[in-house]
């Protein structure tokens, strides 16, 4: 019998991160090729639009923590300033920083290695029943036999995928896993009756399935890792983002353990790479491919502990976790997103700068930042702010992947400029634009109820989301343009009165299109409100939500 090949791949030298260049071509390169050539890259994607940010906050990890060694530690606000801005100005990467980072730590990007990049090398399951866990199950959009209708996979699910697809996957996974029952692997404490059931009091799911992250957006992959190299923030305890000494990446810890266990980030670079879970790639005989993998519960982040090093989400101030672990303060949790709302429709989190019980900023780090930039006068910054949204949706107690949310909105310099008075005015139009579609579909029930059509339950919900998704569509257009063209020195109560009647003319357009639509007599008082009727109420109440913008 033929030797099995002994497996060789180097995630810093072998190619595995899609990107599209800035001339339009498409090419799969490696972690060291992506950082020194970022000024060249336009943006990074993935398998599924979800592996974007993941690959993106890795490679924040690699700068800060590259950097960080380059430069001393213990570094004033000023100093940090001037570095972001010495880096900014030169338009690239330092290539000699990346390589002797990427050199000294050469063995720890070897997937297969003594110390497996983001693995955990002699991880086995408990069980003599299961080796090892099919590769499709790896893979988030390879669904279960029965759901292959809503699939664009094969039906056949993939026994072997590449090394390069594998370390996709890989980030991705420890990122967003579901929660649920694991099988236990071999030296974990917590396993009963021969399972791993998430933590009590903590996320089962990946770190990132916890928050809403929001990426700001550059001209190429060098600015806008620049935008989101958040290098302090005053805002926060800790208040320093760089050169935090014990700021380890996963690949450069030691102490990592087959148990399952709360952990605290020191700093971005260690909670952008945490591993939430356990991992062990399975290589297929002929070495060329992987073929199965073992995974557990890892390192699980406690949310209200992190909002000092995670800069990507935008976060509230939680009553309940105040009561349930008896504080004084309520803690800080990050806001998701909310898969059933286009990112137009959640921007109060992200934008206005006063918010909670206390009045804080609890905006995203890195719009924070953009901020900070602006004030300090650094040159070439983007006049439109380009605020890019993903997330993943979690069913049945968090146990199973339903949705997937991927969305990107454009800001204009009015809104980005610390004007909180056109931000009051922006998100205050967005929520009459929602009420004026709540009143459009109260509309359409009742033409539906004039016309006679007896119609209840799901018939009913179907009718009234088709109406609601119709008009979203309408709105979204006119809104996401209003929000890029919002520029600074109009005056803001004008421009948003101008924005408000144009939504209100849309949503009579489609007022009249539902009543065409529904074919009901104009005046038939046997069947309770008529369509003059409901459309007098409706006229009356888009009058009372569209009103003259007050003055603030």
């Amino acid at each position: 019998m033929a030797k099995a090949s002994k497996p060789s791949f180097n995630v810093a030298d072998d190619p595995w991160i899609q990107v599209t260049m800035r001339d339009g071509t498409f090419r799969e390169v490696s972690l060291r090729f992506v950082l020194k050539n970022s000024q060249d890259v336009a943006s990074i994607g993935g398998d599924i639009p979800q592996q974007a940010v993941a690959i993106v906050r890795l490679l924040l990890a690699v700068m800060y923590r590259s950097y960080g060694l380059a430069y001393e530690s213990d570094m004033s606000h000023i100093q940090l300033m001037s570095l972001w801005n010495q880096v900014w100005e030169e338009g690239m990467l330092d290539s000699e920083i990346i390589d002797d980072y990427l050199d000294e730590f050469h063995d720890r990007f070897d997937l297969f290695g003594e110390k497996p990049f983001m693995q955990v090398a002699w991880l086995e399951y408990a069980s003599r029943d299961k080796e090892f866990d099919p590769i499709s199950e790896l893979i988030a959009d390879v669904p279960k036999p029965e759901k292959f209708l809503f699939s664009m996979r094969s039906k056949v699910a993939p026994g072997v995928i590449s090394f390069a697809e594998s370390v996709r996957w890989l980030v991705f996974y420890c990122c967003y896993d579901f929660a649920g029952i694991k099988t236990p692997v071999k030296g974990n404490t917590k396993a009963k009756g021969g399972r791993v059931y998430a933590p009590k009091g903590l996320p089962g799911v990946g770190w990132m399935g916890s928050i809403g992250s929001v990426v700001v957006e550059g001209s190429s992959l060098f600015r806008t890792l620049m935008l989101n190299w958040s290098m302090f923030d005053e805002r926060t305890s800790s208040g320093c983002l760089f050169g935090i000494e014990d700021d380890l990446p996963s690949w450069e810890r030691d102490d990592i353990y087959p148990d399952s266990s709360e952990y605290s980030p020191v700093g971005p670079a260690s909670l952008f790479t945490v591993l939430d879970r356990r991992m062990r790639l399975i290589p297929d005989e002929s070495g060329s491919g992987v073929r199965g993998f073992i995974g557990c519960y890892g390192d699980i982040v406690r949310p209200t502990e992190a909002s000092s090093f995670e800069t990507m989400t935008a976060w509230r101030e939680s009553e309940q976790q105040k009561k349930k672990l008896g504080l004084a303060v309520a803690p800080l949790m990050p806001v998701a997103h909310d898969c059933s709302k286009a990112l137009w429709r959640g921007l109060g989190p992200l934008l206005v700068s006063t918010s909670g019980s206390n009045r804080k900023d609890l905006r995203p780090s890195v719009i924070w930042w953009f901020g900070r930039l602006r004030d300090e006068g650094v040159c070439d910054l983007p006049t439109v702010l380009r605020i890019h949204a993903q997330g993943i949706e979690y069913g049945s107690q968090s146990s199973v992947i339903t949705n997937a949310y991927d969305d990107v909105v454009e800001i204009g310099n009015a809104l980005m400029n610390g004007d909180q008075v056109a931000v009051s005015y922006a998100v205050e139009t967005i929520s009459k634009i929602d009420e004026g579609v709540s009143l459009l579909v109260t509309l359409s029930k009742r033409l539906q109820a004039a016309s006679g059509n007896k119609c209840d339950g799901d018939p009913l919900k179907r009718a009234s989301a088709d109406v609601r998704e119709r008009a979203y569509l309408a709105l979204g257009d006119l809104s996401r343009e209003c929000l890029r063209e919002f520029t600074a020195g109009c005056d803001a109560n004008a421009y948003c009165l101008e924005w408000r009647n144009e939504a209100k003319a849309i949503l009579v357009r489609l007022g009249r299109q539902c009543e065409m639509e529904s074919e009901t007599p104009r005046f038939d008082l046997q069947r309770g409100p008529s369509a003059a009727e409901a459309w007098s109420m409706f006229s009356a109440g888009l009058g009372k939500v569209f009103g003259t913008v007050k003055d603030k």
